[in-house]
């Protein structure tokens, strides 16, 4: 004889498993979105559905708000109750499941690509193989956002993909287009990433929205100051413009942002192939993405965080080195990166808790595929 089917809701409180009566205390979650999951008898046999019963259900469990995963996440002493203000915004709860808006597959991709647009993008020119394919772990230790005091660590795997052609390529630090290219100056389209942070975990932003994924991109334009040594030692300014946009349902304008930096590769270092990359330069940003990260609403103030309204402009000074190496079947890549807010126009934020962003990461990736058509490949 087959037990009642253990029926999974969705609402507003996250996924429940439900059956005959009422829920148990504290909603009994389990991490799946939308399902009828059948009891199995004691003799192990289990029973068919049909699909349209299965539909059914599913089309339940997604109606209203829609289904979300709920991921677990052990309990402890340094969880922080829900804001005494009203309602969760961030749409979880305290203990049991924390609650992610965003996939883990994409939280992952925004992850390595934030690590690696802080490695530096030298490279020796010679021939390369046209594509690349293979698979790594990228460790990864930043703040929630530029002048919060609280930091994660994050270690997951990734995939490397390379692919060369004359005027795009897409590699392992990001994805660039090269519209003009000439001896002393280029231009290129680039992309970058920022991960997302749940507010609940953020004492800052507790009660607040939860800052989503974002992506960027625009065009960085590259020019050439100095060649030495064979071109192993280049000295180059860039200066990328990139359009921000949140990564959900229905994408949001997160504003703009320009970082001119100075660039000084070295190729070689100890007549071995390490590359070491360093750059420093100012950092600035229109009203709209300072607000996104630093603006304060009326109804989300509280004592000890008052309402800010930020405004575009100077967004403090980057400083980062970075160090890879290619071997035969692999590669290697670390970076570390510093950032002063001294002086930036959202100093005044309730929202930074310091004004410094200090982040390191690290990459390795084995590469067990390539193309065996071969590409000229410059500096």
């Amino acid at each position: 004889m087959l037990h009642p089917p253990v029926r999974i809701h969705a609402g507003g409180t996250g996924l429940r498993r439900g059956g005959g009566g009422a829920p148990p205390q504290g909603g009994n979650r389990v991490p799946f979105p939308g399902r009828l999951l059948p009891r199995l008898p004691r003799n192990g046999s289990r029973r068919r559905r049909s699909d349209r019963h299965r539909s059914d259900r599913l089309h339940h469990a997604r109606r209203g708000r829609g289904v979300r995963m709920d991921y677990a996440r052990e309990t402890s002493g340094h969880d922080r109750p829900m804001s005494p203000g009203g309602p969760d915004r961030c749409g979880g709860r305290q203990g049991g499941f924390a609650r992610i808006r965003t996939p883990p597959r994409i939280v992952g991709l925004i992850l390595c690509a934030a690590l690696f647009q802080g490695l530096s993008r030298h490279a020796a020119a010679g021939t390369v193989p046209q594509w690349e394919l293979g698979a790594g772990i990228v460790g990864l230790q930043m703040p929630d956002y530029r002048g919060s005091d609280e930091v994660h660590g994050y270690l997951l795997p990734v995939p490397y993909i390379v692919y060369r052609l004359e005027w795009i390529q897409a590699d392992r630090t990001g994805i660039r287009s090269t519209l003009l290219d000439r001896e002393e100056t280029e231009v290129h389209l680039s992309l970058s990433a920022s991960p997302p942070v749940r507010s609940r975990n953020n004492r800052a932003r507790e009660g607040m929205r939860d800052l989503d994924p974002m992506v960027e991109f625009g065009p960085s334009l590259d020019i050439h100051l100095w060649r030495g040594d064979g071109r192993r030692f280049k000295l180059d300014v860039r200066a990328p413009v990139r359009a921000a946009f949140t990564v959900e349902s229905h994408p949001r304008d997160a504003g703009v942002s320009l970082s001119p930096t100075l660039n000084f590769d070295v190729a070689g270092i100890g007549g071995r192939p390490w590359q070491l990359g360093m750059l420093a330069g100012p950092i600035f940003a229109t009203r709209r993405q300072h607000q996104y990260f630093y603006g304060v609403p009326g109804n989300d103030a509280r004592p000890g965080r008052p309402a800010f309204d930020a405004h575009g402009g100077y967004a403090g000074l980057q400083f980062l080195v970075a160090l890879s190496r290619r071997f035969e079947k692999a590669w290697f890549g670390a970076y570390a990166r510093y950032d002063t807010l001294r002086g930036a126009v959202f100093e005044g934020s309730p929202l930074v808790r310091r004004n410094y962003y200090v982040s390191a990461g690290f990459a390795i990736a084995w590469i067990p595929f390539q193309s065996s058509a071969m590409i000229e490949r410059g500096d």
